[in-house]
């Protein structure tokens, strides 16, 4: 885990320093308040899920690009967002308007995503090691999956964080 709060820090300072903003500039597109973001640019914690997209959409990278260890994509896990392939979403993506239940979209795609390679909830807990409680909240709109659980579910969705969550659009609900 400290690893993984490394690396996400490491992308986040990178897109500061590339795109030559200060951290609150970046905080501020991102609709985040300078504490936060100073504690995922130490690594000492993590954007929530909706955090992490707004963080994104901030600086203008794909969430993927931010939190996807690059290693992975050779294993198709988190294709950068300069190598994305259209033809490995094998899902319907929809535009969705500023205001949106964002919760429901996510279930709604999750679902999809189940039903597309036939799988239960109890496999999908089976699969990614998230307990079956948590899978069924995720899949009934009632919460949203930490970062390290959206992980697990991409990984098992072969996915990308803008084909399940983010939309291109701030997330206020």
């Amino acid at each position: 885990r400290d690893l993984y709060n490394q690396f996400v820090a490491f992308q986040i300072k990178k897109v500061i320093n590339e795109k030559n903003l200060n951290v609150t500039d970046a905080a501020s597109s991102a609709k985040l308040d300078f504490s936060s973001l100073y504690r995922y640019l130490r690594g000492s914690h993590l954007p929530t899920l909706r955090a992490g997209c707004n963080l994104a959409y901030g600086l203008g990278v794909s969430p993927t690009y931010l939190f996807c260890p690059n290693d992975f994509a050779e294993f198709g896990f988190c294709y950068p967002k300069e190598n994305y392939k259209e033809e490995l979403s094998v899902w319907p993506r929809v535009l969705a308007p500023i205001k949106y239940n964002w919760l429901k979209n996510s279930a709604k795609n999750l679902t999809w995503l189940a039903q597309h390679y036939r799988l239960s909830k109890r496999a999908v807990s089976m699969h990614t090691g998230i307990p079956q409680p948590m899978v069924s909240r995720y899949f009934n709109a009632n919460s949203e999956p930490s970062l390290e659980n959206a992980l697990e579910l991409l990984w098992l969705f072969d996915g990308r964080f803008e084909d399940i969550w983010y939309y291109g659009v701030l997330i206020s609900e």
